[in-house]
């Protein structure tokens, strides 16, 4: 029974105060783009609790702190024009910073209510809840050192303007409206409260001419400072102008909230660039933002990341993409500071990463273009779904061949550095195909010996020939001996059209290798060990148990430590890349099979 009443109390919300916010959405275009800007979502109704933390009357309206948060009286008895004037009133006080201190005296925020008044009152809000607005004679300027001087001067008079003027709140009377909380943990910051205030103003005029000259359009008409970045590209820089006439700019701050983008990230796979509309900077710095975007995706920093932390090798990008373009003095980098280092002047990406995580502390919370603890490379955008039937291995081939066009048309246009030409030049090659690489491996690793003829045995066909001699095939005993273990992952991310394509071809490089048998090893929570099987049976015994491991190193250590197993044998691992970091002390590699349908073979380094 208590479950449903508490059901019952959320389902009987005040409805005058929800007619109210949809008033006050459909009639006033900035409140409309501030509610929207800041999702609303910092309301939320009086507790006990609240009212015994900041000592609420009981019949208090409404409250805003200093945080943000707006504190809304469920049980009010307002009409919804009287409740669109209470939240405009605490949103203003929010984009206004007229918040309290813990130092704030009586006549600061009497002078707060005054200033947010005006300003309603400007808007054509007047619905107060229990004051009668034309009653008093409000000042004419919003000026606070004047304001400041006139409340005190009728506070030392003992005039009754004062009362008045404290009445001006909106959660009681005598009462102010206005609550110190010492937490600090702001639903918005001060900084980005005023800019949704500005950008809020801005749309919200260019709505108003739009319908007083009968002019409509889908989207913004006035070309955006990003948007001018991203034109500059397509007309001025041939290296990036194909790629950036591919991408669309999204500056809704409400997606990027959604994003958690702080400034600026990419996503390749809708072909988006993602830019903060909150924060404001000066052309230069677009055109760095830009850049450093694009070339994330010219270089193929997403594909080449091939099992490492993404967060990480996103830091070792931005370290090599802010070094190119400071070098060639491409725009200006944000004033919140970026990932530079001189002495990594050179070095590849892969080099870059590896230095990082052998200092992971350092580089644990660093911060991005897309904020604390983020990479700006993303990879499944929160606000937007993946568009269906996407050949990432096209995608993989368009984005090469953008590159490709651009470096060529780029020759005697600018400055470039050696290390990204030659970053280009790499990225500009197709890869080789996964299966090549694994025939090469195998090649690498296994020694395939030429057949041939010795009279010390005699040929089958001697007995229907025994007065001439014939010499017989010899296959030394080694090519018996050769085998390597497989230790297979059986994480449920692992696609089984990808498992029997990655095993149908060991199976068909070990037969040409005349490897007989296989070590076989497949871990969940803990290693099954199939023992040694004929290679082609491999596909029959590799059934899959568990489907949910991914801690491989245990499989690594059986056959390591093996006496059965030689030492000199060779481990394949088949994983999707998401398994922990492996000790394998000999000869090995990993067949990858990645969530983009694509496979990768990385071969171990030569000892």
């Amino acid at each position: 029974m208590k479950g449903s009443k508490r059901s019952n109390n959320k389902q009987t919300e005040n409805k005058n105060f929800l007619l109210g916010k949809e008033y006050l959405v459909g009639n006033y275009p900035l409140f409309k783009e501030i509610i929207y800007a800041s999702g609303f979502y910092m309301i939320s109704y009086i507790t006990d609790f609240d009212r015994h933390l900041y000592k609420l009357q009981l019949r208090g309206n409404i409250y805003v702190s200093n945080t943000g948060n707006v504190l809304v009286n469920k049980e009010a008895e307002l009409n919804p024009y009287q409740w669109a004037y209470c939240i405009a009133h605490c949103l203003l006080h929010n984009c206004l910073g007229l918040w309290p201190t813990k130092d704030t005296t009586i006549i600061q925020k009497i002078v707060n209510e005054i200033i947010v008044t005006l300003y309603l009152k400007s808007f054509g809000l007047t619905e107060h809840p229990f004051t009668d607005l034309s009653s008093i004679n409000l000042p004419k300027t919003d000026d606070r050192e004047y304001l400041t001087g006139l409340v005190e001067f009728s506070i030392k008079d003992n005039n009754p303007l004062t009362s008045k003027y404290l009445s001006l709140n909106v959660a009681a009377q005598n009462d102010i409206d206005v609550i110190y909380n010492s937490s600090k943990k702001y639903v918005l910051s001060i900084f980005e409260w005023q800019n949704i205030f500005k950008s809020a103003i801005e749309k919200s005029i260019l709505r108003s001419l739009e319908e007083s000259i009968g002019y409509k359009k889908e989207g913004n008409y006035i070309i955006s400072e990003a948007e001018k970045a991203r034109r500059w590209f397509i007309n001025n820089y041939p290296l990036l102008s194909s790629l950036a006439a591919d991408f669309k700019i999204i500056e809704d701050g409400t997606v990027c909230r959604t994003e958690e983008v702080s400034i600026a990230a990419v996503c390749e796979y809708t072909k988006e660039i993602f830019i903060n509309e909150f924060y404001k900077h000066n052309p230069e710095v677009y055109k760095f933002l830009m850049a450093h975007e694009l070339l994330h995706v010219a270089l193929r920093h997403l594909s080449r990341r091939m099992g490492r932390d993404p967060y990480f090798w996103n830091i070792a990008c931005d370290f090599v993409i802010n070094n190119w373009l400071i070098e060639m003095k491409i725009g200006e980098p944000p004033n919140i500071g970026i990932l530079y280092d001189e002495d990594i002047k050179g070095l590849s990406v892969e080099s870059v990463y590896d230095l990082i995580v052998s200092n992971i502390r350092k580089y644990r919370k660093i911060l991005t273009l897309r904020g604390q603890g983020l990479g700006d490379i993303i990879e499944k955008p929160r606000s937007r779904a993946l568009p269906d039937n996407v050949d990432y291995t096209d995608l993989d081939r368009i984005y090469r061949e953008h590159l490709v066009r651009g470096f060529l048309l780029h020759e005697g246009r600018g400055y470039l550095p050696a290390s990204l030409i030659e970053e280009i030049k790499i990225a500009s090659m197709p890869p080789i195909p996964w299966d090549v690489e694994l025939a090469r491996w195998f090649d690498e690793t296994f020694e395939v010996h030429d057949e041939y003829k010795s009279y010390a045995r005699a040929s089958r066909r001697q007995y229907a020939t025994p007065d001439i001699p014939r010499p017989g095939v010899i296959i030394e005993e080694q090519e018996y001996s050769k085998t390597f273990g497989i230790v297979f992952d059986t994480s449920c991310s692992l696609k089984r059209y990808q498992i029997a394509k990655g095993l149908g071809a060991i199976v068909s490089y070990s037969i040409a290798r005349n490897i007989k048998y296989v070590r076989l090893v497949y871990c969940d929570a803990i290693p099954y060990d199939e023992g040694f099987i004929r290679i082609e049976d491999i596909m029959e015994y590799a059934s899959i148990k568990g489907r949910g491991g991914t801690i491989l190193q245990p499989a690594i250590d059986l056959l390591i430590k093996d006496s059965n197993f030689p030492q000199d044998a060779p481990i394949l691992v088949v994983t999707d890349g998401k398994c922990d970091d492996l000790l394998i002390p000999r000869e090995h590699a990993f067949l990858i099979l990645n969530e983009d349908n694509t496979i990768t073979l990385k071969k171990s380094l030569k000892r």
